[in-house]
């Protein structure tokens, strides 16, 4: 059993403003998990992943377009999104959205 206590890594904040924490990372199983943090007005840019990328909403909201269709997901939701697919997310809210995200190879 592996146990990882958060409050003994560190963040790292990339240039668009979200605050990452990589929780697991295991490359021979094709699986990677974190937490992100979403400012109010945080933009991340459209991007596609190699992984589907799985979300569960903490707090807050944040809208995430797909193929000119936005979704809004809140607190308590999850989303998948799946490899390839071009997506951007903006927290167009006046809190912080927290989030947990899995990243698996298929």
């Amino acid at each position: 059993m592996k146990v990882v206590d958060p409050a003994q890594l560190e963040s790292m904040v990339r240039p668009d403003g979200l605050v990452m924490m990589d929780l697991y990372t295991e490359p021979d199983l094709g699986f990677n998990m974190g937490t992100v943090v979403f400012a109010p007005g945080t933009y991340v840019p459209p991007a596609a992943h190699e992984q589907h990328e799985f979300s569960y909403i903490i707090s807050g909201s944040i809208k995430v377009t797909v193929a000119g269709v936005e979704h809004k997901v809140s607190a308590g939701m999850s989303c998948n999104i799946p490899a390839g697919e071009v997506h951007e997310s903006i927290n167009d809210g006046d809190t912080e959205c927290k989030l947990v995200w899995v990243l698996i190879d298929y």
